[in-house]
């Protein structure tokens, strides 16, 4: 195992309502995806092994949430109107009115944020096998969130070799680069929060684990 810088360019608009994105929870998903493994659901979580460093309680993978800043910000929408005319001519010609502000038929339009980042690209650092995780990242194409309307589209990844700092990967100059716990070395006067310590063995977003950490 090696340390790793890993980036995305990323030149389009990006979903990302956490502020980061976790790159071992991005590597488990791909990993489960490329092995044909079910979807994930709380409380059913198997653990999925990839080329990332365990810390040695086995909490979370040696790997930083991602770096890198926001210049702009947009409002984009996802709108869905129901297909009227086609359910007339696939339906009963009886049907003289359709509810589309409720039930099945209801026609929405949602506010989303998206951002556009400096530089264009995401940076995470890392613990691991290089060769491995640029396998896995080869089969991703986007990242964030709002993925199935074009979000995130990441135009090329990089995985080489990183130069280390004291507290690599997880914590630099005091400051933590993922949730980590309150008494991590090298952590100084951290900011608090409740988060998921890691995905070992469940995923971030299961809320029922979460504690107070120390965050990015």
């Amino acid at each position: 195992m090696e340390a790793v810088r890993i980036t995305a360019v990323v030149p389009g608009p990006i979903a990302m309502p956490r502020g980061a994105i976790a790159v071992d929870a991005l590597l488990m998903a791909t990993r489960a995806r490329v092995d044909g493994l079910p979807p994930v659901e709380i409380g059913g979580f198997q653990k999925i092994e990839i080329p990332i460093v365990v810390e040695p309680s086995r909490r979370f993978h040696l790997a930083s949430f991602s770096l890198g800043g926001v210049e702009a910000h947009d409002r984009h929408w996802i709108n869905r109107r129901f297909p009227v005319e086609q359910a007339q001519t696939i339906g009963s010609r009886k049907i003289k009115r359709l509810q589309i502000s409720a039930g099945p038929a209801k026609s929405y339009r949602l506010p989303f944020e998206v951002g556009y980042l400096v530089g264009s690209k995401l940076e995470w650092y890392v613990l691991g096998d290089a060769e491995k995780i640029q396998a896995l990242l080869d089969h991703v194409s986007f990242i964030g969130k709002k993925r199935s309307v074009g979000k995130g589209e990441v135009e090329r990844w990089t995985v080489e070799r990183s130069e280390t700092w004291e507290g690599f990967p997880v914590v630099k100059d005091g400051r933590a680069l993922r949730p980590l716990p309150v008494d991590w070395p090298g952590l100084v006067d951290p900011q608090l929060d409740y988060r998921t310590v890691g995905c070992v063995g469940a995923p971030y977003w299961d809320h029922a684990r979460e504690e107070l950490c120390a965050v990015p």
